[in-house]
């Protein structure tokens, strides 16, 4: 028994270890896995609802649930926020990569787009084989690809019909890493990025595009990454040490209590980011139950494939729920529930694991060969933003 054990660690060691390219971050790794299974609950539970609860939950509010059961669905539901915490652990990573003194521009975009784009690209094109070939939902059009491959899907003036809903993401993710590192320009290595530079770019640049739509105001936790990023680390071990793990987490909870009573980013994102941003401490910096939870090895391999379960998890839903849910839903509720959630994420967890192997584990192991690790830049490289 403890030989086969040992094979599965070699084998999960081989497919979801990252190459060294510096101190790990353990808990970061994890935190992002946690981030990656809140966007699949929110796809799985509103694809339950509408078929099984017959109630569009995007309708409801937690004040308004008809019962308990389905207020536990759409809590489950209304967990959109997965996407902003990838957004805040983005702006950690990249204003720390900024930190670095042979910080360059170019190579930075060059180094996002390789990493971003190829499992991307693959994802897309499996995901319009599914919208075209087989649920026959779009007709090939060249102009609508193109729009995909921009992510312009994300802005809704575009009128781009998106084959995989969640890459808009991929939009704030880029108009993040096009615009963030000007403030880098005319300053010091020694004072480039400060709180107060951070502050100022973070104005004006949150005055503009909400100018566009509310929704934009997502953006705020990139910056709120970014400020956590360049805080002294000896204040924010301290004040790691002085939060326990349960307040943290019992204000992170009430704090998405009030998304699913709300379901309204202008009022939640600002309270979410100071909430995201006191868990990120503990699980950074601290050494209580949040750090060893999130740093435990399953779960910072699953958040090392968290991109590629990002573009591939809506595949597993859409395989079982609509091809086979028929089949499971003559097994009973509860077990139509337990086994087309675990056919979900199983198929989601394999398809992802494919395209890491396929398309993201070349470009990090491409890195740690080309692109040594600097002291000042320890953990960074390792915990690669998604």
């Amino acid at each position: 028994m403890s030989d086969i054990i040992a094979s599965i660690q070699r084998l999960a060691a081989s497919l979801y270890e990252l190459p060294a390219t510096g101190r790990r971050l353990n808990g970061l790794e994890g935190f992002r896995a946690y981030a990656a299974f809140l966007i699949f609950l929110v796809h799985y539970c509103d694809s339950y609802a509408t078929r099984i609860l017959a109630v569009d939950p995007n309708s409801l509010r937690l004040s308004t649930v008809p019962d308990v059961w389905t207020g536990v669905i759409f809590y489950f539901f209304a967990s959109h926020y997965g996407v902003d915490l990838f957004f805040f652990l983005s702006g950690f990573l990249i204003c720390r990569m900024l930190l670095r003194p042979d910080f360059d521009y170019r190579r930075f975009l060059m180094g996002r787009i390789a990493r971003i784009y190829p499992a991307f690209a693959l994802s897309l094109v499996v995901w319009a084989c599914m919208r075209i070939a087989v649920q026959q939902w779009y007709s090939l059009d060249l102009a609508q690809v193109a729009g995909n491959l921009l992510f312009l899907n994300a802005v809704p003036a575009f009128g781009v019909k998106a084959y995989n809903t969640v890459t808009w993401s991929l939009f704030f993710e880029f108009v993040f890493y096009l615009t963030f590192p000007v403030i880098v320009c005319g300053a010091r290595p020694s004072d480039r990025v400060t709180p107060a530079r951070i502050a100022v770019f973070a104005g004006i640049f949150m005055l503009l595009v909400l100018q566009v739509g509310t929704f934009f105001i997502r953006f705020l936790m990139f910056f709120g990454g970014a400020l956590l990023a360049v805080l002294p680390p000896e204040r924010i071990r301290r004040l790691a040490t002085c939060i326990t793990d349960g307040p943290a987490v019992a204000l992170y909870l009430l704090s998405t209590v009030l998304f699913a009573k709300w379901l309204n980013y202008t009022l939640f994102i600002p309270i979410f980011v100071a909430t995201t941003a006191l868990v990120a401490v503990k699980v950074i910096h601290g050494q209580g139950i949040l750090a060893r939870w999130f740093g435990w090895t399953p779960f910072r391999y699953f958040g090392n494939i968290s991109y590629s379960f990002y573009l591939m998890h809506g595949l597993g839903i859409e395989i079982t729920m609509n091809f086979y849910g028929q089949e499971f839903l003559q097994l009973g509720s509860l077990p139509y529930l337990i086994t087309t959630f675990a056919a979900s994420l199983a198929i989601g967890v394999i398809s992802a694991t494919v395209l890491f192997v396929a398309a993201e584990r070349p470009y990090f192991t491409w890195r740690a060969g080309a692109i040594p690790c600097p002291p000042r830049a320890i953990g960074i490289d390792r915990a690669a933003a998604k």
